[in-house]
């Protein structure tokens, strides 16, 4: 009885050839990929250079490499790069190969513990030294195990680097004063959004996703709340505010005269928005369950950047189990969390604050349903309009957000196209007096 081995060689140099060519998949191979998941000597010696290159933030040298090698592995190299890399898709190529290791593995071990059983004289230690072995396999398998620490530095040295250059590392959101703060949303981040109702929470959303998508960012959104063709009036309006005939929202609905002008510009605006990489999903009753489903297609199918999802307090339960409803939102919070940081998302979260009939400067703590989103969230920005009387002018409050995302942003809001952006300093300044009277720290 010959050991068995379990191997795809063509998968090995598939993931090999896509870390030689893209820096990013280089970086998730480094991070997901171990030398022993090769079963081949050469490919395994050549796992172990591009790990040494991720490591120390290299681009991969295949010269360089060769000559370092040796002679015989020339022939190798010149193979991997006739194979087409398929870069999009190293994830999923990763952990096919670790299944392989894992299948290899078990096959070996199962031999090893048969060719024992011949000469068993003792069954209880024999079963437990057995259990223990397909144990520890499963437990090898199990991503997320610990890693040295230099493992990380190869992202961390080309964010560094990007941000020494002034290039972007983030996804920026158009709003001026969360843009210079985080220099952009990082992926795997959980953002909340949250202020009390019908005070913009949504148009804010809006405003940044279409800045967004503008930029070329892929970014998907859950509408809970609204329907697609509202979400297509609201983006169309606040389009059209770059035009020559701006659509007021409220022509949509016919409630200010309609125009020849605007139908053209709405035309316009709606050929605009089939360039932009965007989509949405309005379907009612949409449950946790769906949305993590739903995501994962989403990026497997077309890629998405950034997620919205307006708003946490409309998802529905998977099942009726009988948890109160702030249970259940607990529970979303986290799931989200470990959803963005999984799928390598930033992922943006609509939450309402709770109702104050004295309008009075909100906090994290005023999150409705849940002081688990106040956790969970690595950024917490509270909208706020302290004068309800001027619905044009509002605040921005950053109350949570690991040092950089902190301090008040007056803001501008068009009632026309429910878009906001940010005041300049002079005008902040002049809007501070208006409101505090003369009085220096109104806002705090």
């Amino acid at each position: 009885m010959n050991i068995p081995t379990v191997r795809n060689e063509d998968l090995e140099k598939q993931i090999l050839a896509s870390a030689l060519v893209s820096d990013s998949a280089l970086d998730e191979f480094a991070h997901r990929i171990d030398e022993d998941d090769f079963n081949n000597i050469y490919l395994m010696a050549i796992c172990r250079e591009l790990k040494k290159c991720a490591s120390k933030g290299y681009t991969p040298d295949i010269i360089l490499m060769s000559s370092k090698l040796g002679e015989e592995y020339q022939n190798i190299f010149a193979q991997l790069i006739t194979v087409v890399a398929t870069t999009d898709n190293i994830k999923e190529q990763c952990r096919k190969l670790k299944e392989v290791t894992l299948a290899r593995k078990v096959a070996s071990t199962a031999y090893k513990i048969v060719m024992a059983s011949n000469n068993i004289t003792d069954h209880h230690d024999f079963s437990k030294h057995s259990m223990h072995e397909l144990t520890n396999l499963g437990l090898d398998y199990t991503e997320g195990k610990l890693e040295h620490i230099s493992n990380s530095f190869g992202k961390a040295i080309k964010e560094f680097e990007a941000v020494v250059k002034g290039e972007e590392v983030g996804f920026k959101t158009g709003i001026a004063d969360i843009d210079n703060q985080t220099n952009g949303f990082r992926k795997g981040e959980y953002i909340v959004l949250a202020g009390r109702p019908a005070q913009g929470k949504t148009s804010l959303a809006l405003s940044m996703m279409k800045n967004m998508a503008l930029k070329n960012i892929k970014v998907g959104m859950f509408s809970l709340e609204m329907t697609s063709t509202e979400v297509v009036f609201k983006l169309s309006s606040m389009l059209s505010g770059s035009m020559s005939h701006v659509v007021p929202l409220s022509t949509f609905r016919g409630i200010t005269e309609a125009k020849q002008e605007h139908l053209d510009a709405f035309t316009e605006t709606l050929t605009k928005m089939t360039t932009m990489n965007m989509h949405i999903n309005d379907s009612a009753r949409t449950t946790i369950l769906d949305i993590e489903v739903e995501l994962r297609r989403f990026i497997k199918t077309t890629g998405v950047d950034v997620v919205f999802i307006d708003y946490i307090g409309l998802i529905g339960a998977d099942s009726m189990d009988g948890r109160k409803r702030h249970e259940l939102i607990q529970g979303f919070s986290l799931r989200l969390k470990n959803l963005f940081k999984e799928l390598e998302v930033a992922g943006i979260v609509i939450v309402q604050l709770n109702r104050d009939s004295h309008n009075k400067k909100p906090n994290m703590s005023n999150l409705a349903e849940s002081s688990q989103i106040e956790r969970d969230a690595h950024m917490i920005y509270l909208l706020w309009q302290p004068d309800l009387e001027n619905p044009t002018k509002k605040m921005l409050i950053g109350d949570k957000g690991r040092g950089v995302a902190g301090g008040i942003f007056p803001m501008h809001f068009s009632t026309q196209t429910t878009e906001f952006w940010s005041m300049t300093q002079t005008e902040a300044d002049f809007y501070s007096q208006e409101l505090s009277g003369g009085e220096e720290n109104k806002w705090d």
